[in-house]
């Protein structure tokens, strides 16, 4: 790995160490003491419970080409002995790169994983997509079909399961929070959550919100802060 890489990976480390109580800066910065004001006198937010300030993951946000998905690889096995399965959710496009990273770079067998895509899925048990260390699907396999009544088996989320980590692969595709497949993987459950992407920020900085409650950073994660408190100081 290169030396930004390593980088990178030891930040993905400290950001899902549980004893990394160090609270986000940003909130405390003192170009913000106007919002904390603002939210602890609002009245929507006294009933809320603070949390310990601590994000649920990280964004990876590398530019194309410096190597994300070998350094999640390495990622996911550094961690690898808490015997649980992280989903990586990518584009079709990708999903075959996954797999020629993990054949190319990591040897007999270093990370078990099965792709829940195409004809794929059939074969696997719910206690496959529990017990190998790497699930690979795609973000067709995150729609709407079927319904809570009668859910369709091709669709992950309705297998109602809950992971140690999902990573979103150019997760800048589900920047728009009003799409279905936004709401779709917010519903999505789990422990961690890591964002890849080359843009974080494409078109305006509220491209950044669905990617923020996907992390539950606190209280950035919260509708109304943008709605009354950002978006405004942005136009």
């Amino acid at each position: 790995m290169k030396p930004h890489q390593i980088s990178a990976l030891k930040f993905l480390l400290e950001n899902e160490d549980a004893q990394n109580n160090k609270p986000e800066s940003l909130w405390y910065h003192h170009d913000n003491a106007w919002l904390r004001s603002y939210f602890e006198e609002d009245s929507n937010s006294s009933a809320e419970e603070r949390n310990d300030n601590r994000s649920q993951g990280s964004i990876l946000a590398d530019d194309m080409g410096l190597g994300k998905t070998l350094t999640t690889l390495a990622f996911i096995l550094a961690t690898s002995n808490n015997g649980r399965t992280t989903l990586v959710i990518c584009p079709l496009a990708t999903l075959s790169n996954w797999k020629n990273e993990i054949d190319l770079h990591f040897r007999d067998h270093a990370i078990p994983y099965k792709v829940f895509h195409g004809d794929d899925w059939k074969s696997l048990s719910r206690e496959d997509l529990q017990s190998t260390m790497l699930i690979l699907t795609t973000y067709e396999m995150i729609g709407t079909s079927g319904n809570k009544k009668h859910p369709s088996r091709h669709n992950i989320g309705a297998l109602d399961l809950f992971w140690f980590r999902i990573v979103f692969d150019e997760a800048d595709l589900i920047r728009n929070a009003a799409t279905n497949r936004t709401q779709s993987i917010q519903n999505l459950q789990c422990q961690f959550v890591l964002c890849l992407t080359g843009t974080p920020v494409q078109n305006q900085l509220t491209d950044l919100q669905s990617l923020i409650t996907l992390l539950k950073i606190h209280p950035w994660d919260q509708e109304w802060i943008w709605r009354s408190c950002l978006v405004p100081r942005m136009k």
